[in-house]
């Protein structure tokens, strides 16, 4: 079903025998270049970096709005190139904040007031698990705010407010992003040995190891490759649909998106990635040929992986958490954990996800004890609740000092939305995305839209964002705007330059 929701769309790219090459100019590279090195200025909190970021926005409001909102959008999400809390002290709020103030002086249209009531009754739905909740509502704000960050796509519309919006182009623009961030992954992996492009890497907390630029966490031509988390390649999720549906791209572009990959190792991210380009790619016949070479890859994969020996891994809270151990691209151990399950044996269940089992066990027990499972425990905090009822001793994990903890902050996006606000809430979230999608589905290249959702979801498995938090809900609320906003002339009701005497309204359908 999602595979045909796929094909419907972009009707005049499917009619086309190929894909249009991606002809990238030096120009269309200039202005990428110096706002990512800046962001990795800032990241490295090199004085330069304050000064280049703003004026670059400034520059690009005036003169491309297309890089402006991509941009705006990487400085709010952070995504490894700093610590957005070293910036805004409270980076939660801030997208929040500029989503309010469109909404409340965007000029509404049938559409922007269908997606509002959407959001408004989904809303109305957290808030009522919220208050089922005995946490203050002080501390449940935070998850509250997160899983709204997705009303975030009112601010594209704002930006191209009185402007015409191309989807190509927005297209062009992201994927020269996408490809930086790639290139960054590889370069701080393969030569620098640690961070230095993307100087920030949530998954180097606990060892409080990020790169300052007098003092670099790097290893230059250590030849170690240390493993980057996802949040740096994020962009790729909407990369997917215009790589399978729109342009054509070189062999060595392909060869970042791969390198990014494996220096990524998360097998639910390239898994996410490979299938979403799959169903946007593929025609129904062609499902099965795609379907066969997947395979083939990925027992190719298996059995290279297999020979690499395994690494310890540590998880749930870190060096204090389960211990674990994983094959070196983390594909043999994820698929052997699925081939010999055993949901009889706990310390199996315990090691289930690279120790997540561990983390979602005890606190689904405390949730069915309390017969919460159907509204939650609430937006719990790990740090700010206090309350004993929720705290939990946590006996699978392997350091007993760190075993009394939070029912909260397990590693697996649909999990902890039970948690949250439990199974009812998980069927309002899931309904709340589907009719999001439902309502703009007629639209050319509603397909976007529909691919960043279900790679989001995908992710989410592993606890990567998924659905529920900023940095991934901001890139799917831009995947949104941009849908609507390509065919805004038909839709109607959206200010837009005048046509000149002479010459034919644009109706941007390809």
């Amino acid at each position: 079903m999602i595979n045909k929701a796929l094909s419907i769309n972009a009707d005049n790219d499917t009619k086309k025998s190929s894909l249009e090459p991606l002809a990238l100019t030096r120009s269309d590279w200039t202005w990428p270049l110096l706002f990512m090195l800046s962001m990795s200025m800032l990241g490295l909190k090199f004085p330069l970096g304050y000064l280049f970021v703003p004026l670059i926005l400034f520059n690009r409001f005036r003169h491309d709005k297309y890089d402006f909102i991509i941009q705006l959008t990487i400085l709010l999400g952070g995504y490894s190139l700093y610590n957005p809390f070293d910036v805004f002290g409270y980076p939660l709020f801030v997208p929040m904040l500029l989503s309010i103030a469109a909404i409340t002086i965007l000029r509404k249209n049938f559409v922007i007031k269908k997606t509002l009531a959407i959001c408004l009754l989904y809303l109305l739905g957290i808030l009522y698990f919220v208050m089922q909740s005995e946490e203050r509502f002080s501390v449940q704000l935070t998850g509250i705010i997160n899983y709204m960050s997705i009303i975030y796509l009112f601010v594209p519309f704002i930006i191209f407010s009185g402007q015409e919006f191309d989807i190509r182009i927005f297209f062009r623009h992201l994927l020269v992003y996408a490809f930086i961030f790639c290139a960054y992954y590889i370069i701080d992996c393969a030569i620098m040995g640690g961070m230095f492009f993307l100087p920030y890497d949530i998954s180097w907390a606990t060892f409080d190891a990020f790169s300052v630029f007098y003092n670099p966490r790097i290893d230059i031509l250590s030849f170690e490759f240390p493993r980057r988390w996802p949040p740096g390649i994020y962009i790729l999720m909407l990369t997917a649909y215009p790589l399978a549906k729109i342009f054509k791209i070189t062999w060595w572009q392909w060869a970042l998106i791969a390198g990014a990959m494996v220096v990524c190792r998360t097998f639910t991210f390239t898994i996410a990635f490979v299938l979403g380009f799959i169903m946007c790619r593929a025609k129904a016949r062609q499902l099965m040929f795609y379907a066969i070479g997947f395979i083939v890859a990925m027992t190719a994969l298996y059995f290279i992986d297999g020979t690499m020996g395994e690494v310890t891994v540590t998880n749930a809270d870190g060096e204090d958490g389960i211990e674990t151990t994983s094959s070196a691209l983390r594909i043999k151990s994820q698929i052997d954990q699925i081939i010999f399950f055993d949901e009889n044996d706990e310390e199996t269940l315990a090691q289930l996800g690279t120790g997540r089992g561990a983390q979602i066990i005890p606190k689904l027990e405390l949730l069915y004890k309390y017969d919460r499972q159907w509204i939650g425990l609430g937006f719990l905090d790990r740090v700010r609740t206090t309350s004993t009822k929720y705290i939990i001793e946590n006996e699978l994990y392997n350091n007993p000092e760190v075993a009394d903890e939070v029912a909260t902050g397990v590693e697996s996006v649909p999990f902890q939305i039970v948690l949250d606000i439990g199974i009812l809430g998980l069927i309002v979230h899931i309904l709340f995305f589907v009719f999001m999608w439902l309502s703009i589905r007629k639209l050319p290249h509603s397909g976007l839209f529909l691919s960043t959702i279900c790679l989001f979801a995908i992710i989410g498995i592993s606890g990567m964002e998924g659905l529920i938090r900023k940095d991934s809900l901001i890139l799917v609320g831009l995947a949104f705007a941009a849908v609507v906003l390509n065919d805004k002339r038909n839709i109607g009701g959206f200010e837009l330059p005048p046509v000149r005497d002479g010459e034919k309204a644009p109706t941007l359908l390809s």
